[in-house]
C-alpha cells in the first residue's frame, strides 16, 4: 500500500485474484479512496441476563408453633399451623412428627396421649385423640354466643370509646360464628341481643332504620361504627376549638401586660 503524503490520500495496490482485501477505517474528514472498505462501527456486545423475581421469604419472620395449652379456642389455629409446618410435611418420618408434636403440647395436654409409645403408627391415633378431645365446634360457637350476651351496655350515645369498644368485640364474635351480610335466625337474634346493649337514643333509630329498609347484621354494626367516629369527630372539634379559643386569650393577656409595663414607664 502507496501513500500519497502530498495529497494525504492512501492508496491501494492493484489487488490480484485471492489476495484478502483488507477494511480500513477513513480518517475523520478525510474521504476513503474509492477501493478502500469503511469498518463498520463496533456495536458494544449487551450481556442479556434473565430477570428473576427476588425471595423476600428470608427476610419475613420465622413461623414459630407455640406450645397448645388445651383451650378450646386456641385448637383451631394452633392446629392450621401445627399442620402446615410439620403434619404435612412429606420429608418427615411419622416418628419425628410424634416426637414434635409431644415437644408442642404443655404437659397437661400431652398426658392424654402419654401412654403412647413412640412409633410411626401411633402418630395418627396420636392426632385422633387430641383431635376428638380438642376439636370442638359446637363447644366453642356456644361460648361466642355466651359472650355476646355477657357484653357491657352502653349507657351514653356520646360514649365513642364505649360504643367502638361494643363494636369490635361483638363483630369479633359475630365474624367466628358465620357471614354477616347474611339474613339468618342467628344473625337475627344477634342483632336483637345487641340492639338492647345500645343507649335509648340509637335504640330508636336504628328501629327507625329497620322499619324502612331489610336490614342486615353488617349494617348493625355499620351503624353503631358510624355513630361512634360522629361522636369522636364532634369532641375532637370541640377540644380544638377550646385551645384555639385558649391560646387566643393568652396572646390578648401577654399584649395588654406588655402595654401597660409601657405605659407605666
Amino acid at each position: 500500500m502507496n501513500i500519497d503524503w502530498r495529497k494525504n490520500i492512501l492508496r491501494s495496490p492493484t489487488r490480484s485474484a485471492g489476495t484478502p482485501k483488507f477494511q480500513v477505517a477513513a480518517p475523520s474528514g478525510n474521504i476513503a479512496s474509492p477501493n478502500t472498505a469503511v469498518a463498520q462501527p463496533m456495536i458494544p456486545m449487551q450481556l442479556q441476563v434473565a430477570s428473576r423475581p427476588m425471595s423476600v421469604a428470608h427476610l419475613l419472620p420465622r413461623m414459630e408453633i407455640t406450645k397448645f395449652d388445651g383451650d378450646l379456642h386456641k385448637w383451631k389455629d394452633w392446629w392450621a399451623i401445627f399442620r402446615t409446618l410439620i403434619h404435612e410435611d412429606q420429608s418427615m418420618r411419622p416418628i419425628e412428627k410424634f416426637s414434635r408434636l409431644k415437644l408442642h403440647l404443655t404437659e397437661e395436654v400431652a398426658g392424654a396421649i402419654s401412654y403412647l409409645d413412640l412409633t410411626d403408627n401411633n402418630y395418627g391415633k396420636a392426632i385422633d385423640i387430641l383431635t376428638g378431645k380438642y376439636n370442638k365446634p359446637r363447644s366453642v360457637k356456644a361460648d361466642h354466643y355466651i359472650a355476646i350476651t355477657e357484653l357491657p351496655r352502653v349507657e351514653r350515645q356520646d360514649d365513642f370509646k364505649r360504643l367502638r369498644k361494643l363494636h369490635n368485640k361483638a363483630m369479633g364474635y359475630a365474624l367466628n360464628l358465620g357471614n354477616l351480610d347474611q339474613t339468618t335466625a342467628q344473625n337475627e337474634a344477634i342483632m336483637e341481643i345487641l340492639t338492647r346493649k345500645l343507649p335509648l337514643e340509637l335504640i330508636s333509630r336504628w328501629h327507625s332504620k329497620t322499619r324502612q329498609n331489610n336490614m342486615t347484621l353488617e349494617d348493625f354494626f355499620e351503624f353503631i361504627n358510624s355513630k361512634a367516629e360522629d361522636w369522636e369527630y364532634a369532641y375532637s372539634t370541640e377540644k380544638q376549638e377550646k385551645k384555639t379559643t385558649k391560646s387566643e386569650t393568652s396572646k390578648k393577656n401577654t399584649t395588654g401586660e406588655f402595654h401597660y409595663h409601657t405605659d407605666s414607664r
